[in-house]
């Protein structure tokens, strides 16, 4: 055909007119089945006009008899009966190649075949599913892609819901006035629909589906079947939201899943089909349904315009054609959150629980009801009265017994929440909470409030070696963060094998608090005696409190400060009795005073003190030195402890290590520096009143939660 080509009047080499009128017949003759024609006049004109050429190109194709019998239609201007008879001049044409050259003809099937076979086992063309909620504009985006994928020149296979078999439906379904009028199904039926969709999916997908997009088409789902777990009264689903997870893991997987979202009063006027609180809480379970796809699933912003909402689609759908990775959501930092810290012992008077209600307090003042407490007490006593709880009391001796109610509440995601905050590293109910939401779908933040350093361990060491296998380094694998206090925790949770994201906000403190302290207050340093003041639970390990008694011991001997007395504040942690021991064993019985803990609000305890000492042989932060600093005092601060960075650019302290010898020559510096202990406390508090308030902190965590859920 090359070498017999013709340059034509424009300059252009093509083929002659025998050769032109045999491809132009035999193409979509061939490879179609059928004849265009459109090339009537071409094929007659070449049978008559190049009638040589045009005889010996079918003899070479088909042979001696189809070329008789071609070339008289041809003449005659019948070359449309060829239309009748394509599978035996199919066969015509592979006999006479195979005759030609058989070793090549076979393979060349062979190849073909194995090309084929490749495409279906593995199609290059994507299925791509849209979900939503009525409103959210997904005809209207499909229509766009689609129309986006015709120009370039990529064809589509509609679905909606489900393939419908092999045979699949024309009617693609009609919109909905009322998705949830009718009333769920049993659960046995319920369950039988789900073998059905079991059994319609893989059918569709290994056969049609696969062909479709192994030879010209994506296929394009309007909604698919993880839909039911968002809205399952829209399918009349009554049987467990958990079995149908299960179930779904095991169905042909989409490649890409378009979750479009939006705020609800954007999506509630465009369609309003469903209430303004049940819109709130699908697009919630939408988002959650997005984290659960991984790497197949796309979030989509419905509040811009139809036209970016497509070209975003279509960004996207480009990236995975050309092999890229998926790119982080861009987060809406103005977005609306409801964010859950979980606090099974909420209230108490340790620091956990007064981290959690000035973080709701002051995140509520900034975003209303962005910030409940989720606590399983049975009691509730001193409570601030600011914080909004979700309260499930339980009362069992099972420490890994959860609520039932609070269970299914999260699994119909009742209160709208985004996501959770676990607090507290080594909790039982926070590793079977975290199994829950895993499966679930909500996603969470752990706040381990301790650093992963080795002292963590050596109390009731076998335990938390067992709980860390089972629960604990799969909490932290399985949360979008790790929220950490201070920035050198960070390095024991690396030097552990964990590549997680880690965001660190130091805590806050109330300033409203300070209308606790009394008008006459003492002035640090200037009483007769002086007061080394310690507040927290009685916890040798963690505390550091049999160090501190021994370098208190070692300092009273070496030193002349015999007017200096040690006090320690707090709840028994099961260790008061042998530190009272080993004070009296060290002669300690008039300078060491153990109060127990007291009533009064801490800063008026700090505001009797004259240093407050924090000797932790670690500390996720201490919360008690940044109220003491609040209240005016300088403080003595371990240097494992996380507040001791701000210690140190407040400039108002002494920091040590935790050791009998780093304390005692702190305690030793400190009175050394008597005359300087009031400017030094006016100094820290001037410093948290600038950085460490809890509406600071807020604001951090706030974005933070936007960043992550």
């Amino acid at each position: 055909v090359m070498a017999s080509a013709i340059v034509g009047p424009e300059g252009f080499r093509r083929p002659r007119l025998g050769h032109d009128g045999v491809i132009s017949w035999l193409t979509s003759l061939l490879w179609g089945g059928f004849y265009k024609e459109k090339y009537d006049g071409i094929i007659t004109s070449a049978a008559h006009d190049d009638s040589e050429c045009f005889y010996e190109s079918l003899e070479w194709a088909l042979g001696v008899g189809w070329a008789d019998e071609m070339m008289a239609w041809a003449q005659r201007g019948e070359a449309r009966k060829s239309a009748k008879h394509v599978k035996s001049i199919r066969m015509a044409l592979k006999w006479k190649q195979f005759r030609r050259s058989g070793g090549d003809t076979i393979c060349s099937v062979a190849r073909h075949w194995w090309c084929e076979a490749r495409h279906h086992l593995k199609p290059q063309l994507p299925m791509l599913a849209f979900v939503g909620p009525d409103g959210s504009g997904k005809s209207s985006v499909i229509a766009g892609v689609a129309d986006k994928l015709s120009k370039m020149g990529l064809q589509q296979k509609f679905l909606h819901w489900r393939p419908y078999g092999v045979q699949g439906r024309e009617d693609l379904g009609q919109p909905v006035s009322n998705p949830h009028a009718d009333l769920p199904r049993g659960w046995l039926s319920s369950t039988v629909k789900l073998g059905v969709l079991f059994w319609d999916w893989w059918l569709a997908s290994l056969t049609v589906l696969k062909h479709a997009r192994a030879k010209t088409s994506l296929v394009i789902s309007d909604r698919y079947y993880n839909d039911m777990l968002v809205d399952p009264i829209r399918y009349r689903y009554g049987a467990g939201l958990g079995l149908a997870r299960r179930v779904f893991k095991r169905f042909p997987q989409p490649e890409l899943v378009f979750v479009l979202v939006g705020d609800p009063e954007i999506i509630l006027p465009r369609k309003r089909e469903i209430p303004m609180d049940i819109l709130s809480q699908q697009l919630v379970l939408y988002r959650n349904l997005e984290r659960r796809l991984g790497d197949r699933g796309r979030l989509i912003n419905v509040n811009d315009s139809l036209e970016d909402v497509i070209e975003d689609v279509f960004s996207h759908l480009k990236a995975y054609l050309r092999g890229e990775k998926k790119e982080s959501f861009k987060a809406d930092m103005s977005r609306h959150l409801r964010v859950a810290q979980f606090v099974p012992h909420y209230p108490s008077v340790e620091g956990i629980s007064a981290y959690c209600r000035g973080l709701s307090k002051e995140m509520n003042l900034i975003s209303p009801r962005s910030c409940p407490v989720i606590t399983l007490r049975t009691e509730l006593k001193n409570l601030s009265g600011d914080e909004e709880l979700l309260h499930y009391p339980h009362n069992s001796r099972n420490p890994m017994s959860l609520p039932k109610d609070l269970i299914r509440d999260l699994e119909n995601n009742v209160h709208q929440l985004d996501g959770v905050v676990f607090h507290g590293a080594y909790h039982p109910k926070i590793g079977m909470l975290r199994r829950h939401l895993t499966r679930i779908g909500i996603p969470f933040i752990f706040v381990p409030h301790d650093p992963y350093v080795p002292e963590l361990t050596q109390h009731h060491a076998l335990r938390k070696w067992a709980f860390w296998h089972v629960f604990e380094k799969r909490t932290i694998r399985n949360a979008v963060a790790v929220q950490l206090l201070a920035g050198e925790h960070e390095r024991p949770l690396r030097e552990l094998g964990f590549d997680i994201p880690t965001e660190v906000i130091p805590n806050g403190c109330e300033l409203e608090t300070i209308s606790e302290i009394p008008d006459q207050v003492r002035i640090p340093g200037t009483g007769d005696r002086v007061r080394i003041q310690f507040i927290g639970r009685m916890d040798r390990n963690h505390k550091g409190l049999d160090l501190l008694v021994e370098a208190f011991g070692q300092f009273v001997r070496e030193g002349s400060f015999n007017e200096v007395d040690l006090i320690l504040t707090g709840n028994d942690w099961e260790d008061r009795e042998e530190l009272e021991n080993l004070s009296l064993k060290l002669g300690l019985k008039d300078r060491v005073f153990f109060t127990g803990p007291r009533p009064e609000h801490s800063l008026v305890i700090h505001s009797e003190a004259d240093v407050v000492i924090l000797p932790s042989r670690f500390d996720g932060f201490g919360l008690c030195i940044v109220e003491a600093m609040l209240a005016a005092r300088p403080v003595l601060v371990s240097r494992r402890a996380g507040v001791s960075s701000h210690v140190d650019d407040a400039g108002g302290g002494w920091l040590f290590e935790p050791t009998v010898e780093g304390i005692k020559d702190g305690l030793i510096q400190a009175c050394l520096a008597r005359l300087e202990w009031p400017a030094m406390g006016e100094a820290n508090r001037h410093y948290v009143v600038n950085n460490l308030t809890w509406k600071q902190a807020a604001q951090k965590t706030l974005d933070m939660y936007r960043r992550h859920f």
